[in-house]
């Protein structure tokens, strides 16, 4: 099964083996700390066919391709929760307390992953923002209550994505964007300079070539986490 295949389904089928008798690991790592629930199975030959509920939604996107090393996808617009942060930590209460009711309307909204940070380069560093996908709202997303959040409408872009285990730290992935950028030069494939903002007062349009990280799974866990690097590819 390919993990980019179901990330952003509500209810998956998966096969398995007889012999197995739980959820694959990796899919349970995927969907985060909240476990999907069996809908039932159905036996077939040596596999049995088993319905699972995800209790999280995912980013929505297409996935377009598939390779050794990385996967090629087509993010969909979706609205978005962000905020600036020079702390991770910061960076959770603040689009946590808005998806908590912190916004004009009191509204809750439910679970989302991945948690998305946008990393661009300047002198000092990086710039870095946050933020979260906002479902489960059929109208526009209330105005947060707290200045240094804002709203945004994320996606419309086609990214590679490139995944990696345990702690996401600048090492890290810094070593997973070079690995990714040699990946996509191989394969003549162009890397666009930046990620489509409208609102991001971070951007100023210097053409630097931006990065995403995505943290799957919950956000206070001595777990294992699945991350991934993303990049915005020119098609």
């Amino acid at each position: 099964m390919i993990l980019g295949e179901i990330a952003n389904r509500r209810h998956i089928s998966v096969r398995l083996p007889k012999t197995c008798g739980k959820v694959p690991t990796n899919v349970v790592r995927l969907l985060g700390h909240r476990l999907p629930r069996r809908r039932g199975t159905q036996a077939d030959g040596n596999y049995s066919s088993i319905s699972i509920r995800c209790e999280t939604s995912m980013v929505p996107f297409t996935p377009i391709e598939k390779k050794d090393s990385y996967t090629l996808r087509l993010v969909q617009p979706h609205p978005v929760a962000v905020t600036q942060y020079s702390s991770r930590g910061d960076g959770y209460l603040a689009l946590g307390a808005y998806m908590s009711g912190d916004n004009d309307s009191s509204e809750k909204f439910p679970e989302t992953h991945p948690i998305v940070m946008t990393y661009r380069k300047s002198d000092n560093g990086y710039r870095k923002t946050m933020q979260v996908y906002l479902d489960g709202s059929s109208r526009t997303p209330p105005l947060p209550k707290n200045q240094s959040v804002y709203l945004d409408i994320a996606g419309g872009e086609v990214i590679a994505a490139k995944k990696f285990e345990g702690n996401a730290t600048q090492e890290v992935c810094e070593r997973t964007l070079k690995e990714l950028l040699l990946d996509l030069e191989e394969d003549g494939l162009g890397v666009a300079s930046s990620f489509k903002t409208s609102g991001d007062v971070s951007d100023d349009g210097s053409g630097s070539i931006d990065f995403q990280l995505a943290q799957y799974g919950p956000l206070h866990s001595l777990s294992p986490r699945l991350n991934e690097i993303w990049v915005k590819v020119k098609m």
